[in-house]
């Protein structure tokens, strides 16, 4: 079985900067078949992939992606796409609706705009692929109330265990780990699984105003920490800009 750290494929993400994947990745494929397809042979360790939310609902919605709820019509082409992603070979299914996954203009990346039932009924297509599994990140930090249920009800949608991403475990985190832990109990007492992904130390961002990473998770800060580098030093130049901030 191909395997990969989701949480090392996350950090990489958020430092990787858009231009660098525009020129230097190639473009030339659609499905996930074709891209396991293009990849294939050309990696050292061995690696899988979930298919993500975000980018099928892009696929699917185009600029409506970012602008709102899925249709009916939309719901059933992103079940289509998903199925076939699976039996292409993906792992599993991936969603976040975490504040730091934005996209290059500084707007919530798809995924984020999806409602509960759009996530539940997209677990549930995970149920006909044996071996698959559920990754989500329902947010940053101590679990807002809905957390526990929706992602229970994700699991028993799919009849798979769900992963969250991502707990840190170090000194003065006790209360928020015992709060996120609890959503395991909760699930379990429905018949459902919500495990943990953990990182066994402390994390280093490095967060910088080049990047903007961590820092448009401010609110108000999304957009222009997505300036292109002169106009966000002139921004940051400016009183009124630093006023804005």
């Amino acid at each position: 079985m191909r395997r990969t750290s989701l949480s090392l494929t996350f950090a990489l993400a958020a430092l990787l900067p858009l231009s660098a994947l525009a020129e230097g990745v190639p473009w030339d494929w659609r499905t996930f078949a074709e891209y396991l397809d293009r990849i294939d042979g050309t990696l050292a360790p061995n690696a899988g992939f979930l298919a993500g939310h975000s980018t099928i609902r892009r696929l699917v919605m185009a600029d409506r992606a970012t602008d709102g709820p899925a249709t009916d019509d939309d719901l059933t082409a992103m079940q289509h796409l998903l199925d076939e992603s699976l039996a292409a070979g993906a792992l599993g299914f991936s969603s976040s609706w975490a504040r730091t996954h934005n996209d290059a203009a500084g707007d919530g990346v798809p995924s984020r705009y999806a409602s509960e039932d759009e996530l539940v009924a997209l677990s549930r297509v995970v149920r006909d692929h044996p071996g698959t599994t559920l990754e989500f990140i329902p947010g940053v930090g101590v679990f807002e109330d809905y957390a526990p249920d929706l992602m229970t009800r994700m699991s028993l949608a799919a009849s798979r265990p769900i992963n969250w991403n991502v707990l840190f475990v170090g000194k003065g985190s006790e209360p928020t780990t015992k709060h996120n832990l609890a959503a395991s109990d909760y699930a379990a007492d429905r018949g459902a699984r919500v495990l943990a992904l953990t990182v066994p130390f402390s994390p280093s961002p490095r967060i910088c105003f080049d990047s903007g990473f961590l820092l448009d998770t401010i609110p108000g800060w999304e957009k222009p920490m997505a300036l292109p580098h002169d106009e966000k030093k002139a921004m940051l130049a400016s009183v009124d800009g630093r006023r804005m901030l």
